[in-house]
């Protein structure tokens, strides 16, 4: 086995005490580590009063085994961190020396096994507590996996490929007491399987695939707390199931497919503090299911199927504080099922069917939120001891008087289509602090309106389609702290319409008609902290308009017509941070506009006019830390404009008609971090203008004409991490010019002219990580092209003129994850190109000239979760090529000219989530027979010559249109996954088994060979959104509709020989809007007039469009 030596990461917390090597312990530890030939810089030491090692992190091993002497130097280790590598195999003797460790994560690595010939790997750690075993690739447990661990406390085995789990498993863990075996792939549950575990609190079995779980899957199990079983495909319950959890106080059981819960299941729980059952088909609740669930404080029950509830199903439930019915069927609620609940606080109906006024009988002794938005309302029942409603998203068209509890303090009515509110409706709420009525369509506010509401803070009247203010409108309005007035259709806004307001601190007029705005407009909001005025048609703003706003922070006046900013216009904005005054008309920008703008920080021009800028423009906003001045018409900078900005930070200067840039022009901008220089039309950068840049970190300076770079330009910026070079004519780029960047992070010369690229052009940017050389002329790259990236990540080589790679030119590019090389005129690869890419996770090789691959081109790729070779000349692939891509997600190989893939090429690639290869010759494909079968999310085979198509019970999307498929075979499975299926060019003439697939949303059967479509089998489609039968053949429509359908939107049955159409289609369909009938014998005056008709009567939607 590999030995894990130099090419590891070590992080050590707790080493030594301040003087490393000062003491005998300290020297003796140094002398250990330059024995085992680890590097100064891959150890990190804490200033700690300790003399040993007791928490080590390891990353960026270059090995998949870990030996036993990676201890040698840490014999005190407690905790102990090798997560995140490509780690398979542990050594038998591995944890021998460091008995002391407590806490072990092994996590985001390959490991699926605990044994070592036999041996259990972990077997000598007695006082481990906590174990991490998440993300790797175990698909069981053997017995005595965890022998020895009988301290252990925390077990975490989430996101592994577990299948099943045994009563033996967990036999060694006398003590866990946390148990995490989420996202896995357990697809049931034993009986007693956790019988010996019995101080277990915290079981989660999240996002599993259990359909079914023992009735005694739970035995022994009496200190059980918190039980997680949601997101699985759990069907039923049985009844017995929970009864040894009598101290379970959380139940999660969202996300499942039970319809039905017997109504004693929860008889044991009445520790029972949290329920939840979202997300599940629940259709009814048995009246006494709660009853012994006397501690139960929240129950969630969204998105059931439930549409009534017995009374008094919570009569028991004292204690209840909050229920959540949201996303059910509920047309009505009981009266009186929570009036005797003292403790209430929040019920939640929102998204359900509920149409007449709801009326809910409260405790005295409670006060309520009641959230009942996105139902059908249309009136409000008065309802006492409410303190927070929100009826957002009904049909409410009118508010009357004494609709509201008078100590409601919040109100929420936004989004219905109340038109009328009468002037009493808000008279006695003399407590509310929070109403909202936006996104309605009352148009006309009155004083009267809101006088009643002397306690009211936050007002929000958003796109209610107000054309007018009356004066005064506010004036009780004293303590309104938020007002939201935006998007409606005002033109004016009264001199006095916030005069009363004193602690006005956040109001948006934005997205209005305001053309103009009186002087004296808010001389009393003093406190007023945010302005939004953007959006509007304002041209001037009149000197003096912001006198007296010194709390003013945040000012917003872009999108409108401002064509100038004088000398006064800004006055009295002393304390303002923030203005926007972008994509405006701005061409006259006086010298001294900025002038009394002592606070400045933020400044927005951008999308404006602009021709000149004064050279003393900023000279007063030292503070100013962001100038955004891109896309105006600013062709030269005064040597003097940004002179006194030592704090600015972001500078932003493209896309403006800027030449040239003189040296002294940043000379006094030090702390610049971002200099956007891109989109202007400078052809070279004056000596010494970057000179006092010395904290630049990012530089832009694409989309220019630049052709040359001195060998002095980037001298001083050591502290570049991110340079721009993109879009100019840059045909060299000696080392030398780059050697001062020491930092950089991220280098883009794409799209310029460079030809070639020589050995050690990167040598001096060792801390290089994303490099685009893409869109070239390079032909050639020299062996040693990229000497000392040893950190570069990303590096793109696509749209160039390569025909050839040297074997070793990638050779230093070790933690590569990202390589592009599409887009050249490649014809073959050395078989070694990528054999250092350990860390690789994309490859593409997209639109070259290959015709073949090298069988060990990706062998050491371990990492691959992407590979592209599309749109080559491939005619097959080596048996064994896919083998060392365990990780591989995605697989592009289509438009090439394979003719065979055999399924047992995938064997190692059960991660595959994508797959696509049409456009190739293949005659056959046995999906179900490959390694991914299981998790395949996306095929696409269109285009081939395949006779038959398999549906694993997990595909999310089919494309296999453009074959010649008779035959569509379906794992056998209780459910499919199958959301989209394009079968559209093919010889089908049986359809019946594809309306199986009851997740279906959109399905293509065009041009086939139908002969006759049984339209009453789309009920069995409840989710389908798009149907298309177009060209097929179809002589008739079988089936009755005899029922609502209510998901298709499209039904295309154009160019087929249909005689007779059932009207009914366009009835029962309730969603339909596209209707495509061209072609057809049917189609004729009398449809015509028939389908008038319906429309007519409202039979058909608004927008139903005939095709």
């Amino acid at each position: 086995m590999g030995r894990l030596r130099p090419a590891v990461l070590l992080i050590a917390i707790g080493l030594l005490q301040s003087s490393i090597l000062a003491d005998d312990k300290a020297s003796s530890l140094s002398e250990c580590i330059q024995r085992n030939r680890y590097s100064s810089d891959q150890l990190i030491f804490s200033d700690t009063d300790k003399s040993t090692v007791d928490f080590l992190t390891i990353s960026e091993v270059s090995r998949r085994t870990l030996e036993a002497d990676v201890f040698e130097c840490f014999p005190k280790l407690e905790m102990f961190t090798i997560s995140g590598n490509g780690l398979s195999e542990i050594d038998g003797d591995a944890f021998g020396s460091v008995p002391s460790l407590r806490i072990l994560n092994m996590s985001r690595n390959d490991l699926n096994s605990l044994f070592d010939h036999g041996k259990p790997v972990l077997e000598g750690l007695t006082l481990l507590n906590r174990l991490d075993l998440s993300s790797n690739q175990f698909r069981m447990f053997n017995i005595g996996s965890f022998k020895g661990l009988s301290n252990l406390t925390e077990l975490i085995v989430a996101d592994n490929e577990l299948e099943q789990i045994y009563g033996r498993t967990f036999e060694d863990l006398i003590n866990l007491q946390a148990l995490d075996m989420s996202q896995n792939r357990i697809d049931y549950l034993p009986s007693a399987v956790f019988s010996i575990n019995t101080k277990l609190k915290i079981i989660t079995l999240r996002e599993n695939r259990m359909k079914y779980l023992s009735a005694k899957a739970f035995q022994g199990l009496y200190e059980l707390e918190e039980l997680d079983l949601s997101a699985n495909g759990i069907h039923i319950l049985p009844k017995t199931i929970f009864r040894p959890l009598h101290k379970l106080k959380v139940l999660l059981l969202n996300g499942n497919n039970l319809d039905f819960l017997q109504e004693s299941i929860f008889c044991s729980l009445q520790s029972l503090e949290f329920m939840n059952i979202a997300d599940n088909h629940v259709v009814k609740l048995q009246q006494s299911i709660f009853k012994p669930l006397t501690n139960l404080k929240l129950f969630n029950a969204h998105g059931n199927k439930l549409s009534s509830i017995p009374d008094d199903l919570f009569q028991y439930n004292t204690l209840l504080q909050d229920v959540s019915f949201s996303d059910n069927h509920f047309v009505s609620f009981p009266e009186k099922a929570i009036a005797t609940l003292t403790q209430f606080k929040s019920l939640d109906l929102s998204n359900n069917l509920l149409s007449s006024a709801i009326k809910i009988e409260l405790s005295n002794l409670t006060h309520v939120s009641l959230y009942l938005s996105g139902n059908n309302l249309t009136d409000i029942q008065l309802l006492r001891n409410v303190i927070h409603l929100t009826m957002s998203n009904n049909k409410l068209e009118q508010l009357s008087s004494d609709k509201f509890n008078t100590n409601i303090h919040s109100i929420h009515l936004d989004h219905n289509k109340i038109v009328t509110v009468a002037l009493d409706a808000f008279k006695k709420l003399s407590q509310l602090e929070d109403l909202n009525l936006s996104f309605n369509s009352i148009g006309d506010l009155q004083p009267a309106h809101l006088s009643g509401l002397l306690s009211l803070k936050y007002l929000d009247l958003t796109n209610i389609n107000l054309r007018k203010l009356p004066e005064k409108i506010f004036s009780s309005q004293n303590l309104l702290q938020t007002l939201r007035i935006g998007d409606n259709m005002l033109e004016e806004i009264p001199e006095s319409t916030f005069l009363a307001m004193e602690d006005l601190q956040y109001l948006s007029l934005e997205n209005n008609r305001i053309r103009n705005l009186s002087c004296d407009l808010f001389k009393s909001n003093y406190r007023l902290n945010s302005l939004y005025l953007h959006d509007n048609q304002l041209e001037h703003i009149p000197d003096g308009f912001f006198d007296g706003l010194d709390s003013l922070q945040m000012l917003a006046l872009h999108n409108n017509r401002i064509w100038k900013i004088n000398d006064r216009v800004l006055n009295g904005l002393r304390n303002v941070e923030k203005i926007g005054l972008h994509n405006n008309n701005i061409y006259n920008l006086s010298p001294n506009a900025f002038n009394e703008l002592l606070l400045l920080k933020v400044i927005h021009l951008y999308d404006n006019r602009i021709r000149d800028l004064a050279p003393n423009l900023f000279e007063n906003n030292i503070l100013l830390e962001e100038v955004v001045l891109r896309n105006n018409l600013i062709s030269a900078i005064p040597q003097a404009t940004f002179r006194y900005l030592t704090k600015l930070q972001i500078l932003d200067l493209s896309g403006n008609k800027i030449t040239k840039v003189d040296a002294q022009t940043f000379q006094q901008c030090g702390a610049l971090r971002e200099l956007w220089l891109g989109g202007n039309e400078i052809r070279t950068i004056n000596e010494g203008t970057l000179r006092s840049q010395k904290n630049l970190e990012m530089l832009d300076l694409s989309q220019n004409k630049i052709s040359d770079i001195r060998a002095d330009t980037f001298q001083n910026l050591v502290n570049l991490k991110r340079l721009y070079l993109g879009n100019n004519r840059i045909k060299v780029l000696p080392s030398t010019h780059l050697k001062s960047l020491i930092n950089l992070r991220v280098l883009s010369v794409f799209n310029n002219n460079l030809e070639s690229l020589h050995n050690d052009q990167f040598l001096n940017n060792e801390a290089l990580e994303e490099l685009f050389l893409d869109g070239n002329e390079i032909s050639e790259i020299s062996t040693n092209a990229f000497n000392g990236l040893s950190r570069l990540r990303i590096l793109y080589l696509s749209k160039n003129k390569l025909t050839e790679i040297q074997e070793g030119v990638f050779g230093a590019l070790a933690a590569l994850t990202e390589l592009k090389l599409d887009r050249n005129s490649l014809v073959e690869l050395p078989a070694e190109l990528l054999h250092q890419q350990k860390a690789l996770e994309f490859l593409c090789l997209s639109e070259n000239k290959l015709s073949s691959i090298p069988e060990d081109l990706i062998h050491n790729n371990i990492n691959l979760k992407i590979l592209e070779i599309n749109d080559n000349q491939l005619t097959s692939i080596p048996e064994f090529f896919f083998c060392p891509a365990l990780q591989l997600t995605e697989l592009y190989l289509e438009n090439n000219l394979i003719e065979d893939l055999p399924e047992q090429i995938f064997n190692k690639n059960s991660r595959l989530k994508i797959l696509n290869i049409a456009g190739n010759a293949l005659l056959q494909f046995d999906i179900l027979k490959t390694g991914f079968a299981e998790n395949l999310q996306i095929l696409d085979i269109q285009g081939n010559q395949l006779q038959m198509v398999q549906i694993p019970r997990n595909l999310i999307k089919l494309f296999a249109q453009d074959n010649h498929i008779e035959t569509v075979f379906m794992e056998q499975s209780s459910y499919h996954q199958l959301e989209v299926l394009i079968l559209s060019g093919n010889s089908l003439q049986k359809v019946d088994k594809l309306f199986k697939l009851n997740r279906l949303k959109s399905m293509d059967l065009s041009r086939n060979k139908l002969n006759e479509l049984d339209i009453s089998r789309v009920y069995k489609l409840p989710h389908l959104v798009d149907l298309n039968v177009s060209r097929s053949e179809v002589q008739s429509l079988t089936g009755v509709l005899h029922k609502e359908h209510h998901s298709l939107v499209s039904l295309d049955l154009t160019g087929n020989m249909i005689a007779h159409f059932d009207y009914f289609v366009s009835i029962f369909f309730t969603s339909l809007l596209k209707l495509g009938v061209t072609g057809n014998p049917f189609v004729n005056e009398d449809f015509y007039d028939n389908m008038e008709l319906l429309r007519s009567i409202d039979a058909l939607q608004e927008n139903f469009e005939l095709f």
